[in-house]
């Protein structure tokens, strides 16, 4: 069998796993030099929703590019409201909540309701048009992510192959209770893989039985990126924390 051809682009320098506190890695980071282009329909990513109890409600990370990448003056964030079918401008201590910093490239925040929410993008290309649409669920049990890893067990680094069957990822996740006493809760958390389509972040695929923390990618991998998603049982912990892994090729 001929040697996986390995492209130029590495996709994440690790040593032998990554580490991150609250799955601050986004797509952009191992991603952003290839052929992939970023467009409003793969702009918006939530890479967790678990509770705060120091202010007690439920709390939304998302992450998304600066709206310099896009060419774009800034970026306005939209809620839908399901009873008037109309999307809204969300309200943040009275104002619509809107980033126009070239490094601000996130939103935390609560969420009054499980919706859909988008970024409006203003300025440059893509005046007026709108990022890709995602759907949150809040927590309302009182835990969080603390940090995560995802690491391979044939290379320290991920490249781009032709075939990458012989790599599994191994994927870990730590729930802690909040205060007090910020202990682990152990054994409370559900996996689901996912295989996503990197020109569409609308376009996400369950794979059938990839109910593990642990994957082995496949032929019918190629051309999407692997996502984790790691959910809290709803008894011992809650909400969920996802993470865009490798792109196969």
């Amino acid at each position: 069998m001929e040697k996986a051809k390995k492209v130029l682009i590495i996709l994440l320098i690790i040593t032998t796993s990554i580490f991150m506190m609250g799955c601050d890695l986004f797509f952009s980071n191992q991603l952003g030099s290839t052929e992939f282009i970023r467009t409003p329909k793969n702009l918006l990513f939530v890479e967790q929703s678990d509770y705060d109890s120091s202010n007690d409600y439920p709390m939304v990370d998302m992450v998304f590019d600066a709206p310099a990448t896009l060419g774009a003056t800034k970026y306005t964030l939209q809620q839908y409201n399901s009873e008037t079918e109309i999307w809204e401008n969300f309200q943040y201590w009275g104002e619509d909540l809107e980033t126009s910093e070239s490094i601000n490239d996130n939103f935390s925040i609560n969420l009054n309701k499980d919706s859909k929410i988008r970024l409006l993008i203003s300025g440059g290309d893509y005046d007026g048009q709108y990022s890709n649409e995602v759907y949150v669920e809040l927590s309302n049990i009182d835990t969080y992510f603390q940090a995560y890893s995802l690491s391979n067990t044939i290379s320290n680094y991920y490249d781009i192959y032709d075939d990458y069957s012989s790599g599994k990822l191994i994927a870990t996740f730590t729930v802690k209770k909040n205060l007090p006493d910020n202990t682990v809760v152990e054994n409370a958390l559900d996996y689901q893989w996912f295989r996503v389509d990197p020109n569409d972040f609308e376009n996400i695929i369950k794979i059938d039985g990839a109910i593990s923390n642990e994957y082995t990618p496949t032929n019918d991998d190629k051309g999407y990126i692997l996502m984790i998603k790691a959910s809290g049982d709803n008894v011992n912990a809650g909400g969920y924390c996802q993470h865009l892994g490798p792109y196969i090729k």
